[in-house]
């Protein structure tokens, strides 16, 4: 078959393309048809939203390959009719342009209606999620509805509960979907108000979004998501630098909802969006999350920081890291939101291979695993030095505050490398006792020079940083009592299998690794992110080298040996 048939077949005018035709343009003729009309009461409403949904669906399909195809009908027909066309040929030029031309005009009045339903969200970020994506169906309807003063249903930022009275069984991968779309349309969004309203707003617009996706996505996998410790959230000011452990993927989605919990936050929904601190091989680089989902698109015009995690040169890549950082400050208040262990944690699985959350020191690959304090990387400490000493540099007197911030529960949810979500799971955001950093703090202390990088200025530098990294790390470790609970865990498995006077021996042994020195609570945290089938051996050996009293280099040893074990 040859070009011509293929054309042919593809653009002759046929029976069945009134229909199917009519199912694309309906909403689109019957909108701008009753465009100074408008509905409020609920079984209009009803109609409306579903003839919304199906226009979310078909006006993609409509806007590109439909697009396209009444391109190419207009050139075929055009070419039939040079060549000794008749009536037909030219009635589908006429029809085919006609119907882009009310593609178009349909796209600017459904633009429109967006940025309209944007504005009420900006207003009111607190709304329900079922509300709002319920207007935004109701937007593209076959009727224009009329927006209330203040939505019928609203949310609490720090206790968002979707549960349901069902088991904990896994969400279904449909409604894993309609997650996946329902992102989807939430940066489309995002990118109309990047194109379409001033930086300001755009923030504000985020801001609000980012509240609803959250809500929303809490709402997919019936989760409860609860904020503790509020207490140590200050009001948005300053610098605030936010440090999450990492778990799951879920901690991205859910980190805006501290930020919102601030006093005041929620009137200026801008606040709630904090810059992120974003790996630049998932998010510019990956073109699922840079441009399918549109995440990379929407944190690449919100200027957002992407990190090089594939540079060699980790001095260098480290001090991009922090210029980023300097140069996106344009303000008297900033807030940066990063995951100081770099990638998610392994987690935990009972005997019975049910799902236990993830850990805090089994980080990255087994090498990282066996190396001793590799569990935290020290760009946070980094950051928030560079910046200090920045605003000493200009003059200013601003301090830096690091609040660190434990996701719980979100690798019970989905943990890495799961496919699968778990619904009824409580989720905790616990915010922790914040680490201020004052301008006295880094007293005669400067940024060493790259082309110096071994003078006092680094050695200065580097023992400052590394103090504050210590500081950070306790700080994470006290917020999500790692040490208690690994403990806790420990001796319950012990009391099982050993004598009381060898766990009375454990405990004596333990004391002294319950100081700075967390080697034994490491390896502890390896055991248990290991398969069931392998931890009572290790377990055993581990309880053996404490009644001996190991050293310190045999149980780093033994971790090693650990870490080629965690799955």
């Amino acid at each position: 078959m040859d070009a011509t048939h293929i054309a042919d077949a593809l653009w002759q005018l046929r029976w069945w393309m009134a229909p199917v035709f009519g199912a694309f343009f309906a909403i689109p003729i019957l909108r701008l048809l009753t465009r100074s009309f408008a509905v409020n009461n609920r079984a209009a409403r009803f109609l409306v939203r579903r003839t919304g949904r199906w226009e979310q669906w078909t006006g993609p399909v409509r806007d590109t390959i439909g697009f396209a195809y009444l391109g190419g009908a207009i050139i075929w027909h055009t070419l039939a009719l040079v060549h000794g066309g008749t009536w037909p040929h030219a009635c589908a030029i006429v029809g085919a342009l006609a119907l882009m031309g009310l593609s178009l005009l349909w796209r600017r009045e459904r633009h429109a209606e967006e940025l309209r339903l944007l504005d009420f969200l900006r207003a009111h970020a607190a709304i329900h999620p079922q509300e709002f994506f319920d207007r935004l169906d109701e937007s593209v309807g076959i009727v224009r509805v009329h927006l209330p003063q203040t939505p019928d249903r609203t949310i609490a930022v720090d206790d968002l509960d979707f549960r349901t009275n069902g088991r904990g069984v896994f969400i279904a991968r449909r409604k894993l979907l309609g997650g996946v779309f329902d992102t989807i349309r939430l940066t489309r969004l995002a990118l109309l108000a990047v194109r379409e309203r001033s930086t300001d707003v755009v923030r504000q617009v985020c801001g609000a979004l980012a509240i609803v996706w959250a809500s929303r996505i809490a709402q997919r996998i019936r989760a409860r998501v609860t904020i503790e410790g509020e207490e140590h959230l200050a009001p948005a000011g300053g610098v605030q630098i936010f440090a999450f452990t990492h778990k799951s993927f879920l901690d991205f989605i859910f980190a805006c909802l501290p930020l919102a919990a601030r006093t005041g936050a929620l009137e200026d929904p801008a606040k709630c969006l904090p810059h992120f601190l974003l790996a630049k091989d998932h998010f510019r680089d990956n073109p699922i999350f840079y441009r399918l989902l549109g995440l990379g698109r929407i944190a690449e015009a919100l200027g957002m920081v992407f990190v090089d995690r594939t540079s060699r040169d980790r001095r260098r890549s480290a001090r991009a890291v922090s210029d980023q950082v300097l140069a996106a400050i344009d303000g008297p208040n900033f807030d940066l939101t990063l995951f100081p262990q770099g990638t998610r944690a392994h987690p935990y699985v009972d005997d019975a291979g049910a799902r236990l959350d993830a850990g805090y020191y089994t980080v990255g690959s087994a090498a990282r695993i066996s190396a001793d304090g590799g569990h935290l990387k020290k760009g946070c400490a980094h950051i928030a030095t560079d910046v200090q000493l920045a605003f000493r540099a200009a003059g200013l007197t601003r301090s830096v505050c690091i609040v660190p911030i434990e996701c719980a529960g979100t690798a019970t949810a989905s943990p890495r490398r799961s496919m699968r979500i778990r619904a009824n799971t409580a989720i905790r955001l616990c915010v922790g006792e914040p680490i201020g950093l004052a301008d006295g703090d880094a007293e005669g202390l400067s940024r060493p020079f790259e082309d110096k990088p071994c003078g006092d200025a680094e050695i200065a530098y580097r023992q400052f940083t590394d103090r504050l990294h210590g500081r950070i790390d306790r700080a994470l470790k006290n917020t999500a009592r790692v040490h208690a609970e690994l403990e806790r865990r420990f001796f319950e498995d012990m009391c099982g299998v050993f004598e009381p006077i060898a766990v009375e021996e454990v405990a004596v042994a333990l004391k002294p690794w319950r100081g700075d020195d967390y080697l034994a609570h490491a390896i502890l945290d390896a055991i248990y992110a290991c398969k069931p089938g392998h931890r009572h051996a290790l377990m055993g050996e581990f309880v053996h080298q404490l009644r001996e009293f190991a050293d310190r280099d045999q149980l780093l040893a033994f971790k090693k040996r650990i870490a080629k074990q965690v799955r």
